[in-house]
């Protein structure tokens, strides 16, 4: 059986809890669905594997989970299931600095030599504030031919050796260059201060706090399999993807590495909401726009203390991003409305890059639903590896309007209510005339779909998913095609379906379901999907 064959989303929750103290803070009903349509079609074309949430002061509301945690045993990606954070890490670190720093033990702008010693002079001499901004001159320690160090270190001090090679590459504060160097010396520091190893100091006073309770920076039990078609360095494509290795090993590092779920970081975004870790005005020293960057359609991008920034419309959004060999990660707050949007992927960057962007589009900027998938945006910057060769147009590269992505979330809506038996909601989506028609000629009606639902309750459930979607949409009619995917037990299953919608008194619901074989289909377990078993 294909990898791709076995790649499924499953909708946890596709609209946002409303109440009258945040519905403010609610994005547009178009613009949230034309974002999950956007992820939809991500995960659906295999370009995207892993979790997406969008939450609103701490309520997750926005659920989406795609492909597999691990390919070997099966194991699907869930909300709940630990990824590498990768660089986001730099966050934790740039709090616990500031957590040291609002108990007087160190100011922004004291030399690091104060708190680290025998450091050669150039480093002693650079600043805590230099470092969080990458302006040190310091470079990158996670090289491969670094990993026997990396390995055998047990604290941010050990990988002092490794983070000093090479010395400084510029003097410092005249340049800014990305460091993760820079971030084992700010761990050092924390070490020093507080009299904990780094591992330690963030469990108890970042993760715990927070609630953080699937987050560690050691070890990687229940982590989504790291997969790749890359290089160890992060080069040219090399075929089917794979498990990659890892430079870091098992334990994280002040520059990065930690692992846990999307909804332990939407936990820690309501922490900082809540500032149960930093107070307001050391929050918001760390969102300064302390290092400019570009403006790029209408976004304005720049860096602060261990957070990125994003400006436009006259709101602004800070998180973090993280990527290597198999895995890619971000993390946005929205400061001003308490929005959570976190992207983690198992597979190489721009995976979760692509979708962070389209839901600053969504959410930041205000561009029109038809244009937040973006295609020459996204695409534009995604190796040819990562490309499915041969696929038909997906909404990422199709103009997407109003009313296909409410008809789109309304027919993920029916496949979530097959898997879930839930007969009343299949109920408002099937028309009364509503009929399907299998492979084989046979022809249900409406009634006969609900009665085989009911017949099955109890019963193992199948996933449903669709690629290669394409809409014909003419006033009250659509027309969905696609290839429709059931995983079971057993294997996975494909047909292609076309599916007729019409909308009646301003509601649109299903009148017609046609399945045919799948011709493209390769894999000896890809057969057509039985009539007890098909929505």
């Amino acid at each position: 059986m294909t990898y791709r064959a076995c790649v499924a989303s499953t909708l946890l929750a596709s609209t946002m809890t409303l109440s009258s103290a945040s519905s403010a803070a609610v994005p547009p009903a178009s613009a949230l669905k034309a974002f999950q349509i956007c992820a939809e079609s991500r995960g659906g074309d295999d370009t995207f594997s892993g979790v997406v949430v969008v939450a609103e002061q701490g309520r997750p509301g926005l659920q989406l989970s795609y492909g597999l945690a691990d390919p070997a045993s099966g194991r699907r990606n869930t909300p709940e299931t630990r990824f590498n954070f990768a660089s986001m890490g730099k966050m934790f670190t740039a709090v616990a600095i500031a957590q040291l720093f609002e108990k007087g033990k160190l100011q922004f702008e004291d030399p690091v030599g104060r708190f680290v010693k025998g450091l050669p002079p150039e480093v002693a001499a650079v600043t805590i504030d230099q470092l969080l901004t990458h302006k040190s001159g310091l470079g990158d320690y996670a090289r491969p031919e670094n990993r026997p160090a990396i390995l055998a270190a047990r604290s941010a001090t050990d990988l002092l050796p490794v983070a000093l090679i090479g010395g400084l590459a510029f003097a410092p504060g005249t340049k800014q260059a990305y460091s993760n160097s820079g971030y084992v010396l700010l761990g050092a520091i924390i070490e020093a201060v507080s009299g904990l190893g780094y591992s330690e100091y963030v469990q108890r006073h970042i993760f715990t706090p927070a609630g953080m309770t699937s987050s560690s920076l050691d070890g990687v039990a229940g982590r989504a399999v790291a997969l790749t078609s890359r290089s160890l360095d992060g080069g040219g494509a090399q075929g089917a993807r794979r498990p990659a290795p890892t430079i870091g090993g098992l334990r994280a590092s002040p520059a990065g590495g930690a692992v846990g779920s999307a909804l332990d970081l939407v936990r820690f975004g309501e922490a900082l909401r809540r500032h149960r870790l930093i107070s307001k005005a050391t929050l918001e020293r760390l969102w300064l726009r302390h290092v400019p960057g570009k403006t790029t359609a209408g976004q304005s991008s720049s860096y602060g203390y261990g957070f990125t920034r994003v400006d436009a419309g006259g709101d602004y959004v800070v998180g973090h991003g993280g990527g290597s060999i198999g895995v890619n990660s971000h993390f946005d707050f929205y400061p001003r409305t308490g929005r959570s949007v976190v992207v983690l992927a198992n597979y190489d960057p721009p995976a979760a890059t692509n979708l962070i962007e389209a839901s600053r589009r969504a959410f930041l900027s205000g561009v029109s639903p038809a244009g937040i998938c973006n295609a020459q945006a996204t695409d534009a910057v995604r190796p040819q590896s990562d490309r499915v060769e041969g696929s038909r147009p997906s909404i990422a590269q199709a103009v997407v309007g109003p009313a296909e992505a409410e008809v789109r979330a309304l027919e993920r809506k029916w496949l979530d209510a097959y898997e879930t038996r839930d007969a009343a909601a299949m109920d408002a989506i099937l028309a009364d005339d509503f009929t399907i028609t299998y492979p084989d000629g046979a022809l249900m009606a409406k009634g006969d779909v609900l009665a085989q639902l009911q017949q099955r309750a109890g019963r193992p459930n199948s996933r449903f998913s669709t690629e290669n979607v394409e809409a014909r949409v003419s006033a009250d009619r659509m027309v969905l095609t696609g290839i429709l995917v059931m995983q079971s037990p057993r294997g996975a299953r494909r047909n292609r379906y076309t599916d007729t919608w019409v909308r009646r008194a301003g509601t649109w619901q299903v009148v017609a379901s046609k399945l045919a074989a799948d011709s493209s289909a390769q894999d000896s377990q890809s057969r057509p999907i039985p009539h007890e078993v098909n929505p």
